[in-house]
């Protein structure tokens, strides 16, 4: 049973159904723990001990998650609060113009690669590095 307060931040979309899933089957402090490595990627669930999540968090919490969600991919939710989408979309285009590549930015800010890749489009960058044509202040006018 969720607390008044749970449920208020559930209600604003700030948790995912997907991340109280986790908890139900991990602790909260496992899946904190697997947000934020995993956050905003799909992983994949299987029983191999090369998987990632076996080698971050060893066997048991693998196992869990295999039992709970099946062998497949799965999309891990962002750890935390949000940002807001416009401090987002600066700190991206700011790693672009900078030229770090859909990788590192997601590694670096954790967002999904497909939020790297629709604000690469809204602010018209392209390739890996962006367009060196473009500077920071040019494309967030």
């Amino acid at each position: 049973m969720m607390s008044m307060e749970e449920e208020e931040v559930s209600d604003r979309g700030l948790r995912s159904r997907v991340y109280q899933e986790l908890c139900e089957h991990l602790g909260e402090v496992y899946t904190e723990r697997l947000c934020s490595v995993f956050g905003g990627r799909r992983i994949y669930i299987s029983n191999v001990s090369s998987n990632s999540v076996v080698r971050y968090f060893g066997r048991d919490v693998g196992d869990r998650l295999l039992e709970a969600f099946g062998r497949g991919y799965m999309y891990i939710p962002m750890a935390g609060l949000r940002r807001s989408r416009k401090v987002i979309d600066e700190e991206i285009v700011e790693a672009l113009t900078g030229g770090l590549s859909t990788n590192s930015i997601v590694d670096r800010l954790g967002v999904s690669k497909r939020r790297v890749e629709v604000v690469r489009v809204r602010y018209g960058l392209r390739g890996k590095a962006g367009n060196p044509g473009y500077s920071r202040r040019d494309v967030l006018r």
